[in-house]
């Protein structure tokens, strides 16, 4: 179905109070699926932030519209998504001060796909 390599690519991220990473695509050298472990303190709350947001694209444009879903970051829970030319998301703010979003991430790989062309406004 996927088309899946046995290329695997893996990574480790520590986000800290003020850390985020903007609205963005995995899309790049095959990635296919994308992978979260997170290891946050068991006591993690929405008043931590650091949730992973998934975005809805505009028909149109294929362009980040709206958060389709928000998933707060838990305890020792592995969290898959499919990485697309549409799988827009990013990682909100964290606010805690002395706690940490601690993440190990990473991508199965597979064939490229063909990239649809830029929007220009």
């Amino acid at each position: 179905m996927y088309g899946l390599t046995k290329d695997v690519a893996i990574s480790a991220a520590i986000y800290e109070s003020t850390d985020r990473l903007l609205c963005h695509d995995d899309e790049l050298e095959g990635r296919r699926i994308a992978f979260i472990l997170y290891m946050v303190p068991e006591d993690w709350s929405a008043e931590d932030g650091g949730h992973l947001d998934l975005f809805n694209v505009d028909k149109d444009t294929i362009q980040p519209c709206s958060v389709a879903k928000s998933l707060l970051p838990k305890y020792n829970t592995f969290n898959f998504f499919e990485v697309s030319v549409k799988s827009y998301h990013q990682v909100r703010e964290v606010l805690s001060k002395d706690k940490s979003r601690v993440s190990i991430s990473g991508w199965f790989h597979g064939k490229p796909f063909n990239r649809p062309p830029e929007h220009r406004e």
